[in-house]
């Protein structure tokens, strides 16, 4: 009889942690929807609206709902915010201008520049020659997913040029401290010589070996 208590006081305690562990997954989703709706734009005349979380190093692009709140996920990238040096500033944003090549700090490049501030753009990983798609900077691809910038929102070519196609001068960006959505990876970069230098995801860049 006493066997039979301790095994229904088991089961009665592995009940309570699976009751708790929902009860925490509950809270955490909860509390990533009361965020959402706390810093929802008060113009809400873009199609899209834009959250960096820096706590997962994601990019997540929102649509409206029915009640015309931007709730509906359409699509969440990987991204590098700012490393510790130069990390990147919370606060709310808009895309203000464009440019397909830009000079970057540190006598860099980027293509497909969405800027959100004087200071800040969403752009590819730097380049060391303008207007070169050879010329990548390896390394700095290799740290995507990572705070790695100097304080804009870094991102691979596939992802940025969607940004910069899809979303209007005027899309309001939202950047918070928060972990949200995670984006699904960015296409690995292979060591040969011959992809040296090169956006693996990058289809639209003539000679790129990835899709030769």
């Amino acid at each position: 009889v006493i066997g039979q208590e301790n095994k229904k006081s088991s089961t009665t305690g592995k009940t309570t942690s699976t009751t708790a562990k929902k009860s925490s997954t509950t809270t955490k989703t909860t509390s990533k929807e009361s965020l959402l709706m706390s810093i929802q734009p008060k113009k809400r005349d873009a199609k899209y609206f834009i959250v960096v979380y820096k706590g997962s190093q994601s990019v997540v692009v929102y649509g409206k709902d029915k009640k015309g709140d931007y709730t509906s996920v359409v699509k969440t990238f990987s991204c590098s915010t700012g490393k510790s040096s130069s990390p990147t500033r919370t606060g709310s944003y808009h895309i203000r201008a464009k440019y397909r090549w830009r000079t970057l700090v540190g006598n860099v490049y980027g293509q497909y520049n969405s800027s959100i501030s004087p200071d800040y753009l969403f752009h590819s990983v730097p380049y060391t020659r303008n207007g070169d798609p050879s010329s990548l900077e390896n390394e700095e691809y290799d740290k995507l997913g990572t705070p790695a910038s100097k304080g804009c929102i870094r991102m691979c070519v596939r992802d940025c040029k969607w940004i910069y196609d899809k979303c209007e001068i005027g899309t309001q960006v939202q950047i918070v401290n928060d972990s949200g959505p995670k984006g699904p990876g960015v296409p690995s970069r292979r060591s040969a010589a011959r992809f040296s230098g090169w956006d693996p995801s990058d289809k639209w860049a003539d000679g790129n070996p990835y899709f030769s």
